[in-house]
């Protein structure tokens, strides 16, 4: 699909929705200019922002950028001068093409109060470029599980030892030492829970995974025989990492019944 050269230029659109099941491929020229729209987030496909795209746009507040986009043509947000949040995806600035007088630039008398987004460690990189006539702001992604090991939903062993590692999206430091870690034995609302001989440990490994693990008296990682008939439920509680993302939220792994070589 695409969008004609002006479709919508000086109409009273004031919302849109591009991220529908048929993708736009492709927007022309001044498609959106002098619309009424407040905050606009463009679809993956098309790789740059036309000519005057936005220009006049004079409600638009917020604007998300795809990855996807590498080029910003002359007049494309001229005038916005609502302009308050542009979010650029992309780690490599979408490149400024050529204009011929300053009042021809992309961003000419739109908001340079506005803040733009970028992602981490991308912010001189749009510094040395045009697009330093905004705010610019590196964005801190929340922090996230990857994965657990063992996996959720995977089964218990027979000799299973308090050990469990979590990755995330992001290097973490260890903000509890000594976490409180509970296994519930057949039920998450169990009274039935289990625990090592020497307490809880939190390490990281890699600097992005987090292992817990109980001792035993003699300091190596402990271990207990489970009953293959029943679920375990290993509840590692909020607060244990930190990263400028913030801090993890709880995290459940389930370690469903167990399987024998007999019963294999």
């Amino acid at each position: 699909l695409a969008l004609g050269y002006a479709c919508f230029e000086n109409s009273s659109l004031s919302e849109i929705n591009l991220d529908g099941p048929d993708s736009i491929a492709f927007i022309d020229e001044q498609v959106f200019a002098a619309t009424r729209l407040t905050e606009v987030v463009l679809p993956p496909n098309p790789h740059y922002l036309n000519d005057g795209q936005f220009a006049s746009c004079t409600a638009l507040t917020s604007l998300t950028i795809p990855e996807g986009v590498t080029e910003i043509y002359p007049h494309a947000l001229n005038n916005c001068t609502a302009l308050q949040k542009i979010t650029c995806l992309s780690a490599v600035p979408p490149t400024v093409m050529d204009y011929y007088d300053y009042y021809d630039m992309p961003f000419y008398n739109s908001n340079n109060n506005a803040t733009l987004y970028v992602p981490k460690g991308s912010k001189a990189a749009y510094g040395d470029t045009e697009w330093s006539y905004y705010n610019i702001v590196e964005m801190t992604l929340p922090l996230e599980v990857d994965s657990t090991n063992p996996e959720s939903g995977s089964n218990a062993e027979q000799y299973q030892t308090f050990s469990f590692d979590v990755t995330f999206n992001q290097p973490v430091t260890v903000a509890q030492n000594n976490p409180e870690v509970k296994i519930y034995v057949g039920d998450i609302n169990s009274s039935e829970t289990l625990s090592p001989m020497d307490g809880w440990h939190a390490t990281i490994n890699n600097e992005t995974t987090l292992r817990v693990w109980g001792s035993d008296y003699d300091g190596f990682v402990d271990y207990f025989i489970s009953d293959m008939t029943k679920t375990y439920y290993v509840v590692i509680p909020a607060g244990i990492v930190t990263c400028e993302g913030g801090s993890n939220e709880e995290i459940i792994i389930v370690l469903n019944p167990g399987t024998t070589a007999v019963d294999g």
